[in-house]
């Protein structure tokens, strides 16, 4: 036997369950986010983060974070990242219980991101000085 609540949800304890959005038209809530981001021109990004506040932007940030780990559009994702800690770096600083897992998480994934792209570019680079010395021999 269930109980229905006055809201008509199942027993008091049960929130009712979230019902879609027709806003993100079938998409999650990661790929609406990413989809707001892209819109707003390179450009304009700066001036945009500047209008949010320091939650809003704590908020983003686990996005972002969820973008860089996802390895989708890193640079878009680095930019507001790098424009939000330079933002809020004092109050990041006080709030790092609560920000310190998000941040080390954009950390070590820009890290293994960054270290793959040296190791291209080192090897390139090598590449060239061989190619080099071949043409001139």
């Amino acid at each position: 036997m269930e109980i229905h609540n006055k809201s008509g949800g199942k027993g008091a304890s049960e929130p009712e369950r979230p019902r879609p959005s027709i806003h993100f038209l079938g998409r999650t809530i990661f790929d609406h986010v990413l989809l707001k981001l892209k819109a707003i021109r390179n450009s304009d990004l700066e001036s945009t983060l500047r209008f949010l506040n320091y939650k809003q932007s704590c908020s983003l940030m686990f996005y972002l974070e969820h973008f860089i780990r996802k390895n989708q559009d890193i640079e878009l994702a680095l930019r507001s990242v790098l424009y939000i800690l330079g933002s809020y770096q004092k109050q990041l600083i006080f709030d790092s219980a609560i920000m310190h897992p998000v941040l080390k998480s954009i950390w070590l994934h820009m890290r293994a991101h960054f270290k793959k792209d040296k190791d291209t570019i080192g090897m390139n680079v090598a590449a060239l000085e061989r190619l080099t010395k071949a043409v001139s021999e």
